[in-house]
């Protein structure tokens, strides 16, 4: 999404997606957008996002949000990537 799209439209089109993948139980989605949508987030929206963020992990189930962290996971590694869902990323060396 990037810089493709404006910021001000970026912050619904975030939310928009998550919304979608949680009614359609893609949870591994739902997460992975809820992850670019809180690392994009400016820092006085930060609050708002997290409380969304909330309500959203209080609608997957627990063994749901394992297995979709695990695949996210598994897939920073093909890439090289570490990912850690609070906030931050690096490149593996």
């Amino acid at each position: 999404l990037g810089k493709l799209i404006d910021p001000f439209a970026r912050e619904f089109l975030h939310e928009e997606l998550v919304v979608a993948s949680v009614a359609a139980a893609r949870w591994t989605d739902a997460l992975s957008t809820l992850e670019i949508w809180l690392l994009d987030a400016p820092e006085e929206d930060r609050p708002l996002v997290l409380a969304v963020a909330k309500g959203v992990l209080e609608q997957i189930p627990a063994p749901a949000i394992e297995a979709a962290l695990q695949r996210l996971d598994d897939a920073a590694d093909e890439r090289g990537i570490a990912m850690v869902f609070t906030g931050e990323r690096h490149f593996r060396h």
